[in-house]
Order: C-alpha cells, then structure tokens, then sequence
C-alpha cells in the first residue's frame, strides 16, 4: 500500500512539471499550466452587465493562426481564453447573439518567463444591435 502511494505522489509531482533546457544550456523547471495568451471578458456597453450574453465567443488572428472559443464561465462572468502559449501580435475579435462585434488590433502577447507567456486581459464592451 505504502509503495503504491509513493508512486501515485511521484507519478502526479511529474505530472505538474516539466523540464525546458534554456539559451544558457541549463534546464528550468515548468508548471503545465496552460497560460492563455489573451484572456477577453464580456460587458453589456449600456447596462454594464457582465452576464446573460448568449454565445459570447472570442478570436485571435496573427498571420495563418486562428484561436477561436466560446466564453465559458459562471452566468454573471463570461471568459474566453484564446492565444495558449502563444508570443504574438494578434487582432481579436469578440462578439456574442444580438451584439456589435469588437475588434482590437495589435495585441501583443510577450512570454512572461522561459516557461509561459504573460496574458492580455481584455473586457469586450460590446453593443448592442438596434
């Protein structure tokens, strides 16, 4: 019993991290948190609500690569992740049933550290169509 314990604690430690060898030739322990490069939030531009959009969806364009999600989330908070580990200057775009759909050009995704890239947060204000 003991021994399978250490190999399930042993097995799930190697799950969480991974090894990158770096520029300088040493080895930098990662996380396997998947970072999202952009992370877009929804927002009724009138009322300011942040919930009850209906299929709030975001995009990511750079070149020939396209990230495109619907939102997921709690009712009151809507989230789309979209660019996962991804350096690059992106067009997103966000939108949702019976909204306006937003764009925002030039959003640059940097790396954070040797390991992840550090997110974008944008809030979608979007509005509505007469």
């Amino acid at each position: 019993m003991k021994f399978t314990l250490l190999v399930v604690a042993t097995l799930g430690l190697a799950a969480c991290r991974y090894s990158l060898e770096v520029p300088d030739g040493s080895n930098v322990a990662c996380t396997t948190v998947f970072v999202p490069g952009v992370s877009v939030t929804f927002t009724d531009s009138v009322s300011g609500a942040t919930g009850g959009l209906l299929n709030a969806w975001a995009a990511a364009h750079e070149g020939t690569y396209t990230d495109s999600v619907l939102a997921t989330g709690l009712p009151t908070q809507l989230i789309a992740n979209v660019a996962g580990e991804r350096v690059g200057t992106y067009v997103v775009t966000a939108g949702a049933t019976g909204y306006k759909t937003q764009t925002n050009a030039g959003v640059s995704v940097v790396k954070l550290d040797a390991c992840h890239v550090k997110t974008v947060l944008i809030n979608a204000r979007l509005i509505r169509i007469q």
